[in-house]
């Protein structure tokens, strides 16, 4: 038994050991499920089971091992998200990218929310600050509903100048 995308390898035992001629042929019967090179590498490819056969060149000796492929567990356990804290100021924008487990899951599918989207907006990862606030940026799975969250917080623009109204002011 191997695993999908997993590689073993067959051993030869010879009878007699001392055999002067030990070339021999390898052939799988389904190759879209294991796969085998003139060394008796094996590569699983997917689910299910083929037979290896070996066959001597010299007197048609043959010999056959079944070998089955175990699928991998390609069902969502998790996702997370680049960063968890972000700071962007007004009209700023920057990608969050979604990280899953396992790596190779087979239902990638996401949707993104902002908790207030009039202070900064979500467009599949996209965010980019609208005015000041603090929100939360959730990216949910279809799969399992898992979600990462990431606090991206607006400041207040900085005072730039200040000047008082009247350049002329009188008190009695």
């Amino acid at each position: 038994e191997i695993n999908e995308g997993a590689i073993g390898k067959l051993n030869v035992t010879y009878n007699p050991s001392n055999a002067s001629n030990k070339k021999v042929t390898w052939k799988s019967s389904n190759t879209g499920v294991v796969t085998v090179d003139s060394s008796g590498n094996l590569k699983g490819i997917s689910s299910g089971s083929a037979t290896i056969t070996i066959i001597s060149n010299d007197g048609g000796y043959v010999a056959t091992a079944k070998v089955i492929v175990n699928a991998l567990d390609k069902s969502l356990k998790g996702i997370s998200l680049n960063k968890t804290e972000l700071t962007l100021d007004v009209g700023q924008s920057e990608s969050l990218s979604v990280t899953y487990n396992p790596n190779n899951a087979e239902n990638k599918e996401v949707t993104w929310k902002s908790s207030n989207s009039k202070i900064v907006s979500v467009d599949n990862g996209k965010i980019t600050a609208i005015k000041p606030g603090t929100v939360d940026i959730t990216v949910t799975s279809s799969e399992g509903d898992y979600t990462a969250v990431c606090e991206v917080k607006v400041p207040s623009p900085p005072i730039e100048s200040i000047k008082f109204e009247k350049e002329e002011q009188k008190w009695k």
